[in-house]
Parts: structure tokens; C-alpha cells; sequence
């Protein structure tokens, strides 16, 4: 029988994620590591600029590994997730959720995707609040980046220093959504609907990554972007203030025409 969304799973259109948005990331001296928030629309490119972060020696913290664990078999948010929306979305090859089932159910449906955000979005903060104070106690990393999709819809960007958006234009994202994971159109309008749109995103970065052009352009923002980073991380240690960035970046995403840039196709997801 196929999964099927169960209706005493589904929350009231007005509840809460159930994520702590108090400062999650309380550390005992907060200037020992800059935090900074990584986002970006869904198949815009934020993989591909975390794996370049990760290159040039930042620490990146993935919100979607954490998550994949959680759901994996032994994982916190098995039980939780199936007493909430049945046995039919236990994957019975490994024992775990099964993701592609869960997600089709989800995002068809905001309130399912409500409860869903109840349980495992404070699960994922507990585990990235332990890496990051165990990489803050090593004291390997000045700057860790936090690579979470729902930073702004969340709230968490509050919690960080930085924030980066990276994004690509949405005819780009329908087209990597269609051949990454074969989705039907419908199911690519509804994965991007439940996001925020990317001018809010933007709107509160502090620095913005295009990656709507060639691998090579991207890389090079990256670069520029990690070294503003270091200088963040330098000027925390130092006490100073951070210099005010927000609205700045918005307004050059402006500038160069928002997310209607002239296309290149090269860009991976």
C-alpha cells in the first residue's frame, strides 16, 4: 500500500516549527568562532559553494546531512516521525524513513510539512549546537559556516553573525529540480513555493554568491567571500564591531538585475 499522509499527523495552519529560536548557538565566548549562515533557493548552487567554502579551509556544518542521519535507521526521528505519519513511511529496505515517500507527502501539503518541521528541526539544532561548540573548543576554525535551507523561513539566521544567500534564477532551478531528482512540475512549483522568496532571502544577507553563471565565477566569489569572512572572524577576536553589510548586498543583487542575469548554462547545482 502506498505511503499516504496521515490527517491526525497534520498540525493547525498557525503552529509553531517547534524550533528554540533563543540562541541556539550559545557558546561560552562568542567570539571564539564567527558563525556564519549559509542558504539559498532549493537547486540554486549552495552545495556547490559550501564545497568551496570547505576547500579554502572553513569549517561547514550541513543541516541536510544532519538531517539524512536523524531519518536513517537508529536515527532520533524515526520513531517520532512514523508514529506521526504511519508505518507506510518506513523505508523497509534499512529500516529507516523513507525520504522520497515523506517528501512527496510533505511538500504537498503545508501542514504535514508543519509537523514534520516539530520534530526533526529541533533535533537538528541539539546535533549542530554539539559541532559547533566541540569545533569552537578545538579551536581549529576561526569561521564555521552552518548550510541549512531554512535559515530565513526559520528564523535561525538571527543566531549568526553572517549570513550568505547563494542563488541561481529560477529557470535554472526548474531545470537542475527536473533532472536531479526527476521531479514533475508540480512537485518543482511546490519544493519552491515552500521557501522564501528569494528577494526576502537577499534582502537579509550580508553577502550574496550568483551562481547562476560559470563554475569558475562562482569559485571566485567564494574566494572574496571567505576572505570578508576571515576579516569578520579577525575583527570578533579583536572585540571590534562587525561592520553593518545587510542591505548592501541587496542592493547590488538589485543592480545587476536580480535573479533575471543573462543565462550560462555550465553551473552545476
Amino acid at each position: 500500500m502506498p505511503a499516504r499522509c496521515r490527517g491526525d499527523a497534520f498540525v493547525s495552519d498557525d503552529a509553531k516549527t517547534g524550533e528554540d529560536v533563543t540562541c541556539v548557538w550559545e557558546l561560552t565566548d562568542p567570539s571564539r568562532v564567527l558563525l556564519a549562515g549559509l542558504t539559498g533557493g532549493i537547486a540554486s548552487g549552495k552545495s556547490t559553494a559550501a564545497g568551496m567554502f570547505r576547500t579554502l579551509g572553513l569549517a561547514v556544518i550541513d543541516a541536510d546531512a544532519i538531517v539524512h542521519e536523524l531519518l536513517a535507521d537508529g536515527g532520533a526521528a524515526v520513531d517520532p516521525v512514523l508514529e506521526a505519519f504511519g508505518e507506510s513511511f518506513r523505508d523497509r529496505a534499512s529500516g529507516g524513513v523513507d525520504r522520497a515517500s515523506l517528501g512527496a507527502c510533505v511538500f504537498a501539503d503545508h501542514r504535514a510539512r508543519g509537523r514534520l518541521e516539530q520534530i526533526v528541526h529541533p533535533l537538528v539544532a541539539q546535533r549542530s549546537r554539539r559541532q559547533i561548540r566541540e569545533l569552537a573548543d578545538r579551536g581549529a576554525h576561526r569561521v564555521v559556516l552552518y548550510d541549512a535551507a531554512l535559515l530565513v523561513e526559520t528564523g535561525r539566521y538571527q543566531q549568526m553573525h553572517r549570513l550568505i544567500v547563494v542563488f541561481s534564477r529560477p529557470e535554472q532551478q526548474r531545470a537542475r529540480l527536473a533532472a536531479r531528482d526527476g521531479l514533475s512540475q508540480r512537485q518543482i512549483v511546490d519544493r519552491i513555493g515552500a521557501q522564501a522568496p528569494l528577494a526576502d532571502k537577499v534582502a537579509l544577507a550580508d553577502y550574496v554568491i550568483d551562481n547562476s553563471g560559470r563554475r569558475e565565477q562562482t569559485r571566485l566569489q567564494v574566494l572574496d567571500v571567505a576572505w570578508q569572512l576571515r576579516e569578520d572572524a579577525r575583527r570578533l577576536r579583536a572585540g571590534e564591531v562587525l561592520p553593518m553589510r545587510r542591505g548592501r548586498a541587496a542592493r547590488a543583487w538589485a543592480a545587476g538585475g536580480g535573479d533575471n542575469a543573462p543565462d550560462e548554462a555550465d553551473s552545476d547545482a
